[in-house]
């Protein structure tokens, strides 16, 4: 009885050390996923794609060991984990502005996705409002449904890339009741198959109307030299080099800024005095910027232009 007692704790002692040596072999290698694996025990030979284990190892060792690096710390001995899956996208539209008058480009954008693209491109329907007294469609741009001053678009497109532009709407920026009205995507939907669910966010944008004084109830044009400051980008998506065309409408200093998606100077491209009247490029290498959705924002003392810029490497 002794004797089996003695074996008894030489098995336990040997188990632990087992376990103590498991986990410093796999410290100095690399951590493996086992995915849909059954590890047996009972003293047998447990094996996995890159595993082998004699003797018997609890569950709860092989959860901590052999669990993969992208899941972090944790408590948990079990080795089953999370994981993320499903198609997702983000889509919105962006802050612009414009003077009266002056034609104004708002893009669609695919923000990011996952899976999207799975059996090809994938077509979509999209309804946006904003105030119709502001922005009059024009070119290509599907006409209003009007509710009340409220204009209503629908339109319907394809997206061919898991990043970039889906659309691109057309306006004439005007006069209307007020000077901003925000840009809403009431609806998105993919028209993919049914059985098949996409995750999908909204980001609604803006349009700011320039050159517009107000005092008290009453809203005054500006009358400016005739030069409106405007800036552009092309191509647009890019992926290795863009050029940025800008003028400024006033003498000054200028500053272009590169801002990404959460609102940080990503890099300040441009700060130096220019001329109000004067076309200026500025060539700019981006190969070295992650793929997503940028701003470019153009700068002076009394005016601020900003548009989208698509970076996909």
């Amino acid at each position: 009885m002794m004797r089996r007692s003695t074996e008894q704790r030489w098995c336990q002692v040997l188990l632990v050390l087992l376990g103590f040596l498991t986990v410093i072999a796999e410290s100095r290698g690399q951590d493996h996923e086992i995915i849909r694996e059954v590890m047996g025990s009972g003293g047998e030979i447990m094996r996995s794609d890159q595993h082998t284990a004699h003797g018997t190892i609890s569950q709860t060792t092989i959860g901590r060991v052999m669990r993969p690096a992208r899941v972090g710390n944790h408590n948990i001995g079990f080795w089953y984990w999370a994981r993320e899956f499903g198609s997702y996208a983000c889509v919105r539209l962006p802050r612009v502005a414009a003077d009266p008058g002056t034609r104004v480009s708002i893009p669609l954008i695919l923000e990011k996705s996952n899976d999207l693209l799975r059996t090809g491109p994938m077509p979509f329907r999209v309804r946006i409002r904003f105030n119709g007294t502001l922005l009059e469609p024009t070119g290509s741009t599907p006409p209003c449904e009007w509710v009340g001053d409220d204009c209503i678009l629908e339109y319907e497109g394809v997206a061919m890339s898991d990043i970039g532009v889906l659309a691109e709407f057309e306006f004439i920026a005007k006069l209307g009741d007020n000077l901003n009205t925000s840009l809403i995507i009431e609806e998105f939907v993919w028209l993919q198959p049914e059985d098949r669910t996409i995750r999908t966010v909204k980001k609604h944008g803006e349009f700011t109307l320039l050159g517009i004084c107000r005092e008290g109830d009453h809203a005054r044009l500006i009358v400016d030299n005739g030069v409106i400051a405007r800036i552009s980008a092309m191509p647009n998506p890019a992926s290795a080099f863009v050029t940025i065309e800008f003028t400024t409408g006033e003498d000054g200093r200028a500053q272009i800024d590169l801002i990404d998606g959460v609102g940080n100077v990503v890099e300040t491209l441009l700060d130096q005095g220019v001329e109000g009247t004067k076309l200026y490029q500025l060539g700019v290498d981006i190969s070295t910027y992650s793929s997503g959705m940028y701003m470019l924002n153009l700068r002076m003392q009394t005016i601020s232009r900003t548009i989208p810029l698509i970076i996909q490497q």
